[in-house]
């Protein structure tokens, strides 16, 4: 006899995608500036930060994502704007200890 194919449950509205061979990911190398005393001061994606200047100094942020250089930062939970890396400097995560104070 003929063999038959093996009998498979179908989803209606759902077409068969043959396979495809997916990329291997790579991730970006974070974005760094050279820090007033010397050093190298990196940036990562999700970072807690605190705005250095304009319309946002000293506010609380958190860095979204990181494109040639420019870092997307959402500002006090609200507001999201486009700076530099000259423009943040690090900042505890929410619950740090720092000294005597619980940092938010």
């Amino acid at each position: 006899g003929v063999a038959k194919a093996p009998v498979v449950a179908k989803t209606p509205g759902i077409a068969k995608v043959p396979a495809v061979a997916k990329a291997p990911v790579v991730a970006k190398a974070p974005a760094a500036r050279v820090a007033p005393a010397g050093g190298v001061e990196v940036f990562l994606v999700g970072e807690p930060v605190r705005m250095r200047s304009g319309e946002h100094a000293g506010k609380p942020g958190r860095v979204l994502s990181i494109e040639d250089g420019d870092h997307t930062v959402l500002v006090g939970g609200a507001d999201v704007v486009v700076v530099s890396a000259a423009e943040l400097s690090k900042s505890a995560p929410a619950g740090a200890k720092d000294g005597d104070h619980t940092v938010l």
